[in-house]
This record gives structure tokens, sequence and C-alpha cells, in this order.
């Protein structure tokens, strides 16, 4: 038997009771167990292995899958169960995740990155969460080898100058603007946006709010951080069309 810290990060009805599922935890990466007769009204388990909820599983090797014994709960993160904007952003979080991270591979920065962000989108005003999920998007893609380089230009190898620059979803990099016709699919970046993901990879969470006008060029750097990983991953993520249905029911 053993015990890690762990966040809930998908679960699957497996059989009449039981549910299979998907962890990502401090010891052991991402893995998979079973939580037999958790549907029961009355299991021990029921209500506390819900989607995002943190803490300390125990569990027991088994055959197909290790079976979890007890849980000690730390984070509900209830105000991301009430609120249908932060549930959806968390759930593209936990499919970054999903999608991301190979199954038993250590990595204690991601777990800690992954509680940090649940943590901001259960906490934070409103005007923040859109700072929560580019820091965690470019975080995650440092911790999992796939850090853009924001410096220098990719082709001349030039200290970029604070001007129109493009970004290579293809060469993971920025193009100055002499470079730019070296490759295609480019997107414009703006000087403001680069200075931005650079403190992200630099910074605490805590410091980036205090960035002046940091929320008027979000929008930018997040489209081109959630259009990188959606090129890496090549494939559309379910929670990105939840997001948008969120985004337009608030409109109405």
């Amino acid at each position: 038997n053993y015990k890690t810290k762990a966040v809930v990060l998908s679960r699957k009805d497996l059989g009449e009771a039981d549910r299979i599922l998907t962890l990502y935890t401090k010891d052991f990466g991402k893995i998979k167990a079973k939580a037999v007769g958790v549907r029961r009204a009355k299991s021990k388990l029921a209500g506390s292995l819900e989607l995002f909820n943190s803490g300390l599983i125990f569990l027991a090797q088994g055959k197909t899958f290790d079976v979890i014994c007890g849980c000690e709960i730390d984070c509900h993160h209830q105000k991301i169960k009430k609120s249908l904007r932060r549930t959806s952003l968390a759930y593209y979080i936990g499919e970054l995740v999903l999608k991301l991270t190979p199954e038993h591979l250590k990595s204690p920065p991601v777990f800690d990155l992954l509680i940090e962000a649940l943590s901001g989108l259960d906490k934070e005003e409103e005007s923040n969460l859109e700072l929560i999920v580019s820091f965690f998007e470019l975080r995650l893609l440092s911790f999992l080898g796939y850090t853009p380089e924001f410096s220098r230009c990719i082709h001349c190898r030039k200290v970029l100058i604070p001007k129109e620059n493009y970004f290579s979803f293809t060469s993971g990099g920025i193009l100055c603007h002499d470079c730019k016709e070296t490759e295609e699919n480019l997107i414009l970046v703006s000087s403001q946006a680069v200075k931005i993901i650079r403190f992200i990879y630099k910074d605490e969470f805590a410091n980036l709010k205090r960035i002046k006008d940091i929320v008027k060029y979000l929008p930018e750097v997040r489209n081109l951080s959630s259009n990188f990983i959606q090129f890496i991953i090549e494939k559309d993520l379910k929670s990105q069309d939840f997001i948008k249905s969120i985004e337009n029911l608030e409109k109405k």
C-alpha cells in the first residue's frame, strides 16, 4: 500500500458502482486508479473524489488498476464548481495535463503548478482568471520542454527589439521583422505581449497582477499560447468548445 498527494482530473463509470479515476500525483505523475463502489450513496469515498478535488490519496496495488482505499481531501474548490466560467477553465487546465503529460512520469513542478492554478481559479477575482490560465499554459509548456524562444530571433539570433515581431508555431519562437519572410504561418506579436510572456516565465503569479495594462494584452498572449498548445497536441480540445459556449452565454 502507498499514499500520495493527488488531483482528480477525470473519471469514468465502470460497472454498477465503480469508477476509474485519472489522478495527477506529486510522487508518480499521471496515474489511473479504481474507486470501488464509489457511486453507492453509503460509500465512504462518495463525494470526496469529485473532479478537481485534491488531497492525500491512499492506494493498494491491483492487477489492472491500483485501488483507492481512502482519501483525505483538503481542497474541494467549491467556488470553481459554483461558476460555469471557472469550471470551464478548470476543465481546460485539466485537459492540458491529461493530453500533454505521459503516465507514470513524476514531475513535482507540474503538480505544484496544477495546485496553484486550481487554487487561483477558486480564489482569485474574475478579472484575474485569464491571467491564471496564461500563466499555467506557458509554465506547463516550459516544464514539459516546449519553452518557446522569446528573447532572440530564431532565424538570425539577434536580440529582439521592441517592435512588431512574428511567432512561428513550427519553429517554436519569435522571428524579427527582417526575418519574417523565411517562414510561413506566422502570427503578429506585439512587443507588449512578448514582455508579458517573459515575465510569466521568470516571475511569480502574485507579481504579474501588478503589471500595468496586463489585462489589455492578455487576449493576445492567450491566443498565442493556446494556439501553440493546439499545434503541439494536433487535436482540438473539448474544453475549448465548453469555454466558448460559456462565453457566448455570458454575452447574451
